[in-house]
């Protein structure tokens, strides 16, 4: 199909409605892999176990003004803390958490806690004007 006849609205009159579709050039790869029918977050924490002897102490996130880190053996454990936190407040699945701030440091900590408590996360950040 051509340009004109996408133009004209003849897309799928001559049975050639994939004409459009782009395909990945790994899509190969990708129709082999196998995902699990488990919840992101499962998925996330148990492949920073599996790589746990790799990953050991290194960091996840850094405040390059603080120096405060995050390393991939705590998230798993603030991210259920800020759950449970999220949970006593009244937090449940299906609300979803709005934040501003100046700080990323935490944002996968809070991004993940939402997940586990079935919620959704929307978020901006300040403009600094001084």
């Amino acid at each position: 199909m051509d340009l004109q006849s996408h133009e004209r609205g003849d897309i799928g009159r001559d049975g050639d409605s994939d004409s459009f579709v782009f395909k990945s050039p790994n899509a190969e790869i990708a129709a082999k892999l196998q995902i699990p029918n488990v919840p992101l977050t499962t998925f996330l924490f148990d492949s920073i176990k599996r790589n746990q002897e790799f990953l050991k102490d290194k960091i996840l996130a850094i405040n390059a003004t603080t120096e405060e880190s995050i390393r991939f053996d705590e998230i798993e454990r603030l991210s259920k803390q800020f759950a449970s936190a999220l949970t006593r407040m009244g937090f449940k699945k299906g609300d979803v958490l709005y934040y501003v701030t100046y700080d990323n440091l935490f944002l996968h900590v809070v991004q993940l806690g939402v997940w586990l408590c079935g919620g959704a996360v929307r978020g901006c950040f300040q403009n600094d004007e001084s």
